[in-house]
């Protein structure tokens, strides 16, 4: 019998719902989220109602997903499209309320000479930039809205955070460039001046929420005089708090035939020095091609047993051990358990 060793890419996730509403139906879904949003915006920035049903076009609300998360925005993808990795990706996930395009961080960053981000000559409050105006003409956009609060003293560093952490997730293995990552962390960090002043140089599209993603956008200006944009995604609040969760997997390795299934024990905690108890929303995905298919988490002990709704508590120190039975593989099919991480941890079976 020939054997066909399969490479089992496990990602597990395990999140602090905290009042995450709850994903079924999408138009349910959608509204949860922007009711969630607008409540949060409310309370930051005094403004009501911010995202509407419809934007001041018409165009409606729409909700995509980046790294798990949630991005809201209005109408659809638009504008010229790039190849990343067999996968085409629009220059725009849609448009603002004011209906300014959307940029989209997975698409191809335009100009790279490598060097750090932090080596480029990005514009300082770029709402108030010429260049950056007449840039925005020559690709026939809108112009920026300089009535948004979000980019005004008003605001202050209210996103600093928010911009430093998703700078961390998209730009420490490098941006795209030509479809390819650069695979190398191309952030400074801390120690640039940069780092506490991110908030004067990114125009925020779209505020970010405790579990949605806000969008942003800088300018660097070359020595010729040119100037090129780079998306800078505002990380969900919530990603701020996970580190505290974690994953062991029983087994670093394990070789198997197309007709055996795979078994591993998955071990979720949360660290000692955690400050409350916590629940957690504890789900696997066996990823084949594009779709993905729930996975049972078999707990070992019946006490670790998960709600309905796939949560449990967790006290700051306690673990929780289940059993994860890998289906039967298909002949050279390379597939796995995979969902985006968090608090999660990678495996390669």
């Amino acid at each position: 019998m020939n054997k066909y060793i399969k490479v089992i890419i496990i990602t597990l996730l395990a999140i602090l719902t905290m009042g995450l509403p709850a994903y079924g139906n999408p138009n349910t879904a959608l509204e949860s989220a922007r009711k969630a949003a607008n409540t949060e915006i409310e309370q930051k920035l005094k403004v009501k109602e911010y995202f509407t049903t419809k934007n001041e076009s018409g165009k409606p609300l729409s909700e995509t997903s980046l790294k798990g998360w949630g991005v809201l925005s209005y109408g659809e993808a638009h504008g010229d499209v790039k190849t990343y990795k067999g996968n085409p990706s629009r220059r725009y996930l849609g448009y603002t309320w004011s209906d300014v395009s959307f940029t989209n961080p997975s698409f191809p960053v335009d100009e790279w000479t490598g060097g750090f981000v932090e080596d480029k000559n990005w514009l300082i409050h770029p709402w108030n930039d010429k260049d950056v105006e007449e840039k925005l003409l020559s690709r026939n956009e809108k112009l920026l809205d300089l009535d948004l609060v979000f980019n005004s003293p008003r605001a202050g560093g209210l996103f600093l955070k928010n911009i430093q952490e998703g700078l961390k997730h998209y730009y420490g293995k490098g941006p795209v460039v030509d479809g390819q990552h650069t695979g190398q962390n191309v952030l400074i960090g801390e120690s640039s001046p940069y780092w506490n002043k991110w908030h004067e140089y990114v125009y925020i599209l779209s505020p970010p929420t405790d579990y949605t993603w806000g969008m942003g956008r800088m300018w660097n200006k070359r020595t010729d005089g040119s100037i090129w944009y780079m998306s800078v995604p505002l990380a969900p609040n919530i990603m701020e708090g996970l580190p505290d969760f974690y994953t062991k997997f029983d087994k670093p390795n394990v070789s198997a035939d197309p007709s055996e299934s795979i078994e591993l024990v998955v071990t979720f905690g949360l660290k000692p020095g955690h400050s409350k108890d916590e629940i957690a929303s504890l789900k696997v995905f066996h990823v084949v091609g594009n779709n993905k298919y729930p996975v049972n988490l078999e707990p070992i002990d019946t006490a670790d047993a998960l709600n309905p709704d796939d949560t449990i508590v967790f006290t700051p120190g306690q673990e929780r051990k289940y059993r994860v039975t890998k289906p039967t593989f298909l002949e050279n099919n390379v597939c796995g358990l995979n969902h985006n991480a968090l608090a999660g941890q990678n495996v390669t079976l």
